[in-house]
């Protein structure tokens, strides 16, 4: 299957509603293209830890004219502190909000996850079809198009399939079955969980180190 410079809209599948996916759905849909997204999950995902928004893509987002939403919804992290047992901070390292230069460890744009794919499913959703619930449960090829079958028996025509479901995307294992393990195990392990402040806290970001091969953060 060709695509020249010059090709009609292309109908486009996208296999996961994350925040690449959706990005890609966005830029598809402006230039024309019909794009429907399938996402496994009954509903938008939107929930996660923390995102640092940087470089690329901050003028990824200012180009979407999604910039000043983002700012709206900025978490409230001036900066990191390394703090002692005590939690008394023994070296402070600010964000740098200048607009100039690069980030620090703590990024002048700090998002929820969730609120990064709900924004960016309101700038798309009126021009995308997302179909939730549902997965690529295969699909074959020839030159003409691509024909997606779905989990819930359906299938359908498209002239382009994009793998955007994670790190262990099933569509990359299916293009690509012996290629390398999207996993590289270091012995490192990481919990996440989420405590509501209070009005003592302090906004810095807090990590200490309690003992050596171990680290507590606090955002």
């Amino acid at each position: 299957m060709s695509i020249g410079p010059k090709s009609r809209p292309l109908n486009v599948l996208i296999a996961g509603a994350g925040v690449a996916g959706q990005a890609l759905a966005f830029w598809l849909a402006r230039g024309g293209h019909r794009v429907v997204v399938a996402e496994r999950f009954p509903e938008l995902r939107a929930y996660g830890a923390q995102v640092d928004l940087r470089g690329q893509g901050i003028d990824a987002a200012d180009a979407m004219g999604l910039l000043g939403e983002f700012k709206n919804n900025l978490v409230d992290e001036p900066g990191v502190a390394f703090v002692n047992a005590n939690g008394k901070p023994r070296a402070t390292i600010m964000a740098n909000t200048s607009g100039k230069g690069r980030q620090t460890l703590t990024s002048e744009y700090e998002i929820m996850r969730g609120d990064l794919v709900r924004i960016l499913n309101d700038a798309t959703r009126d021009h995308v079809e997302y179909r939730f619930g549902v997965s690529v449960a295969g699909f074959d090829q020839d030159d003409s198009q691509m024909t997606a079958r779905f989990s819930d028996g359906t299938s359908e025509g498209f002239d382009l399939l994009v793998g955007a479901d994670g790190q262990s995307s099933r569509i990359r294992r299916a293009f690509l079955p012996d290629g390398l393990d999207p996993y590289w195990r270091t012995g490192i392990h990481m919990a996440y969980w989420f405590v509501p402040l209070i009005a003592s806290d302090d906004p810095l970001s807090a990590t200490q180190y309690p003992r050596t091969g171990r680290k507590r953060t606090r955002s």
